[in-house]
């Protein structure tokens, strides 16, 4: 209740306001009491208010009237981070999900709290007790917060430029956040090989199949990207029946790019004898047929990675793909 409370004062003070500042502060004070419940109540709320703009989407996440209260929770996020107040090991999944939908988002102040947020979270990763860490994980934690804090992630997170955001509205390309992506999975498979039935990975891919699959211009593509690193041919299927759809309106070139780049990534963990691995080489030469200049490298990325699994599968000692 005392927490709602001060969510809401924040939302009414608005974006940037002292407010804000003042009831995150008093949020990491009441945290110290009670992380788990602190932790819990934010992070669910945050998850719950990106979840309803799939009600009515927008093509950037910024343009929806959910935006104050999703930048005002991530700026509570990375107030409880400084403080280890995250109860990470519990709410990993949730928060690299929520990353993968605010980078490169929001004013510079925004796109700053976000990558905060990263460095936070590896932080309390490298000096949590429990679970404990091997030293290899302790060696790959290092390691990530130091690329975190690389200038090519300032890059990554929309933060290199000192400048307004408002005028510098620059998106952020599928290919960055597939660098983003992979470098969290990093971290999580790392932490995961430490932590017997670990679930992260299963709920992290659960969080993004939920937008994959929803029509939401702005965190669609995104989820699209993080999709996870297991796959059925229903999954495959349920892709290509949307690409079919947004190839009959071709209207979002963004979401048809974060297809091809997502079925690329997922081919190398279809099963062998799945049909679906010729069907895609028919897939990738469309692609390029649509004769779509932003879709020509994703196109042909696909189309090397087809070719490189058929050949792995010994495909071309017969004379077709039909």
């Amino acid at each position: 209740m005392v927490l709602d409370s001060f969510i809401h004062r924040s939302v009414t003070g608005g974006i940037g306001s002292p407010m804000v500042e003042i009831m995150a502060d008093t949020a990491v004070a009441l945290a110290s009491a009670n992380v788990q419940l602190v932790a819990k109540k934010v992070i669910g709320r945050l998850c719950r208010v990106v979840d309803k703009t799939c009600v009515s989407p927008c093509p950037m996440l910024e343009q929806h009237m959910m935006w104050d209260d999703i930048a005002i929770l991530a700026r509570y996020l990375l107030m409880l981070s400084f403080n280890n107040c995250l109860d990470v090991a519990r709410h990993l999944p949730y928060l690299f999900h929520v990353v993968t939908f605010l980078v490169c988002s929001g004013s510079l102040s925004m796109r700053a709290s976000t990558h905060g947020l990263v460095i936070n979270v590896i932080h309390s990763l490298c000096t949590c007790t429990k679970p404990s860490f091997s030293e290899e994980t302790q060696r790959v934690l290092r390691l990530s917060l130091d690329e975190f804090s690389l200038p090519k992630f300032y890059l990554l997170f929309g933060i290199s430029k000192v400048k307004s955001a408002a005028t510098d509205r620059e998106q952020l390309s599928l290919n960055s956040l597939e660098v983003v992506t992979d470098a969290l999975l990093e971290i999580m498979e790392a932490c995961m090989r430490d932590i017997p039935e670990c679930d992260w990975l299963q709920t992290w891919t659960s969080l993004a199949k939920s937008f994959a699959y929803c029509f939401n211009p702005a965190l669609q593509p995104r989820a699209l990207i993080v999709f996870g690193k297991s796959i059925t041919d229903q999954d495959i299927k349920q892709l290509l029946r949307i690409l079919v759809k947004a190839l009959e309106s071709f209207n979002d070139t963004v979401l048809l790019e974060a297809l091809v780049v997502c079925l690329t990534r997922l081919q190398p963990l279809l099963r062998p004898e799945s049909p679906i691995h010729r069907a895609l080489f028919w897939v990738a030469i469309s692609v390029l047929q649509l004769d779509e200049v932003s879709l020509y490298a994703s196109g042909l990325a696909l189309l090397e990675q087809n070719l490189h699994t058929l050949d792995s599968q010994g495909t071309f000692e017969e004379k077709t793909l039909n």
